[in-house]
């Protein structure tokens, strides 16, 4: 199960509508078993757990993260995670720090694709003539990381 496809809350503390620029701060309660699989940024993210326990895989290193403790992704780093409960994360990151899916193909090329949506402001524009990258196609490549979180 991924993000994408998971009823979840989320409530933009800080962000383009309270006028800022440079960086964004949301709220998210993930459900149980959520995976998000791995993916870099040309950004810093960090992951404050309020509650519950979620698992963080930064740069091959995984750890378990309760509540009051903070996951790090430093610029350019392979991260993702599984809620291993209900959980409710803050989450501070730059703004259209874009997102690249780690893709590993079946006969184990390891691979980066970029992924442009629509609305999230932490998201990169697709370029002129390029579209969104469908959340169904956003699942398949997270995917092919879960057994890696």
């Amino acid at each position: 199960m991924t993000a994408t496809r998971t009823a979840r809350t989320r409530r933009w503390l800080v962000g383009p509508e309270q006028g800022a620029e440079h960086f964004l701060i949301d709220r998210q309660t993930y459900r149980a078993g959520v995976r998000v699989g791995l993916h870099v940024h040309d950004g810093e993210e960090a992951h404050l757990v309020e509650r519950g326990e979620v698992r963080f895989a930064v740069d091959g290193q995984r750890h378990v993260f309760r509540a009051g403790e903070i996951a790090f992704a430093p610029i350019g780093s392979e991260h993702g995670f599984v809620t291993l409960t209900e959980a409710t994360m803050v989450t501070i990151r730059e703004q259209r720090l874009g997102s690249r899916a780690i893709v590993i193909d079946p006969d184990g090329t390891r691979r980066e694709v970029e992924i442009y949506r629509n609305g999230p402001p932490w998201s990169k524009q697709p370029p002129d003539g390029e579209a969104t990258t469908p959340d169904d196609q956003v699942e398949s490549y997270y995917r092919t990381t879960e057994h890696l979180l």
